[in-house]
């Protein structure tokens, strides 16, 4: 028991980020998402749209790819089953396709590689967004970190 109870005190540490969408639109409601590297997230993907959506989130330079292969294999036989995310370890995250009203919770550890993750909707085409996994300085008090999102034009997020 006392394991059951430390297990569950280690999980409240972890960031609950609501995503939903945007009606008619094809969007997110938001555009970027910042997380530190490395610590879990709860992601609750609500869908208030009108139509089915789905949340996928992808390693960095593999948009394109990924969105191919979407589009290449948008007509198997298993497409349904795989709620329209093509199979490639390169996809990191995919929630399953919500219907309109639904809503999923998804724990994801975010990757301990500080960058720019896109995050994209049905079958990977439709919408991109940016999730950026960072970093936190060391040594510093955390009340006054500055979070480095590892761009290489110097920018933080």
């Amino acid at each position: 028991q006392a394991k059951a109870i430390e297990t569950r005190l280690l999980n409240l540490d972890v960031r609950v980020i609501a995503l939903g969408t945007v009606v008619e639109r094809m969007i997110y409601d938001k555009e970027t998402i910042a997380v530190q590297a490395g610590k879990p997230v709860e992601f609750r993907f609500s869908n208030t749209d009108n139509m089915p959506h789905n949340f996928a989130i992808v390693k960095p330079g593999s948009l394109e790819e990924i969105g191919l292969a979407a589009e290449a294999t948008a007509g198997d036989a298993d497409v349904k089953e795989r709620q329209y995310v093509p199979k490639s370890t390169k996809v990191l995250l995919a929630s399953r396709l919500l219907s309109p009203g639904e809503t999923q919770a998804i724990t994801f550890e975010t990757p301990r590689e500080p960058g720019i993750y896109p995050y994209v909707s049905r079958a990977l085409a439709s919408d991109v967004r940016s999730f950026a996994c960072c970093r936190q300085s060391e040594g510093v008090p955390a009340s006054t970190r500055k979070v480095s999102c590892g761009q290489s034009d110097g920018d933080e997020g």
